[in-house]
């Protein structure tokens, strides 16, 4: 399979430090895994509920997004502890 896409935006249904992102199909997991492979860049959307959550199929580590895009209300701890991994986050 080959994309041209050079950005890909991704929700998640949970997402906690321990496991990354996790979904609740394989199939979605699957598509999920696919598109960040073939992007350049990850956007992770994911509001602040999605935080300490873990859902049954993994489908990235924090560490393959570029950029997490959240609400105010991400516990302070959860910015800190992305933005250590590399990760951009922008908080609106």
């Amino acid at each position: 399979m080959r994309w041209g896409q050079r950005k890909v935006f991704l929700g998640t249904q949970a997402l906690d430090l321990a496991s990354g992102l996790t979904d609740t199909t394989l199939e979605i997991a699957q598509v999920k895994r696919a598109m960040i492979k073939a992007a350049k860049q990850f956007y992770l959307l994911a509001d602040s509920s999605k935080w300490d959550q873990t859902g049954f199929i993994k489908v990235a580590s924090l560490e393959g997004i570029d950029t997490l895009i959240s609400d105010k209300n991400l516990p302070a701890k959860a910015r800190i502890a992305v933005e250590r991994l590399g990760v951009r986050v922008v908080l609106v």
